[in-house]
């Protein structure tokens, strides 16, 4: 029996390992499973049970005795001897028996969704900016002063011609009321002067009277 393969299975041969292992274990525990209410909700149980996959007729069973024990340790809790159908509904209730809906769920093997990877799109290149200059700190502090300096304020008496020879204060003039006789002959650049002799001048020549100077001198010599 436990080389049988699931192919194979019924729904019948799966129910009666379940119940089975159930019974062997309530038995074993103490409690009476022959109720009439009892088998009645662990028949609905057991068919609750037999929806979800088993491999062998032994994991039946096992699962089987799984449930009986949770029967068993719930009865003795309640200190109650024989199978309760209040037990087993209370189990189905909470959830530690699964429903037909649970077993088809987590008999469906999960679907995996496809995963797209694009091909990376070539991004255009990246213009790199210009560095920026490094100043140099001596630089920058010579900057730095020439912006603080004030510009020089120049008086009107500090003002000279580029190229007078000495101020006003060094050169030396006369007392007021003195005579300064000046010697023409020591002047500089009069040697290249020629004397002119006045015989060797020679009037210019009256130029000839016109017809209206010779009318107007003799309306002058009328009056």
């Amino acid at each position: 029996m436990a080389s049988v393969n699931q192919s194979t299975l019924t729904g019948r041969q799966i129910q009666a390992a379940l119940r089975r292992g159930v019974k062997d274990t309530l038995v074993a525990s103490g409690i009476q499973p022959a109720t009439r209410r009892g088998n009645k909700e662990l028949t609905l149980a057991v068919q609750r049970l037999a929806q979800q996959s088993y491999s062998t007729l032994d994991e039946a069973t096992q699962a089987g005795q799984a449930l009986g024990q949770k029967i068993a340790d719930l009865s003795q809790a309640k200190g109650t001897p024989d199978l309760d159908g209040g037990i087993v509904r209370q189990l189905l209730l909470t959830g530690e028996i699964p429903t037909v809906a649970k077993a088809k769920t987590t008999a469906k093997p999960a679907k995996t969704a496809a995963v797209v990877v694009s091909e990376p799109q070539a991004k255009a290149p990246v213009t790199p900016y210009p560095s920026p200059k490094v100043v140099e700190p001596a630089v920058a502090e010579a900057i730095a002063e020439a912006a603080e300096l004030e510009p020089a304020e120049l008086e009107p008496a500090d003002l000279k011609p580029a190229d007078a020879d000495m101020t006003i204060a060094e050169m030396e003039l006369p007392d007021a009321g003195e005579t300064v006789d000046a010697d023409i002959a020591d002047a500089p650049g009069l040697d290249a002067l020629e004397t002119l002799d006045p015989a060797a001048i020679e009037a210019p020549a009256p130029e000839p009277l016109t017809a209206a100077d010779t009318e107007a001198a003799a309306i002058v010599e009328s009056v």
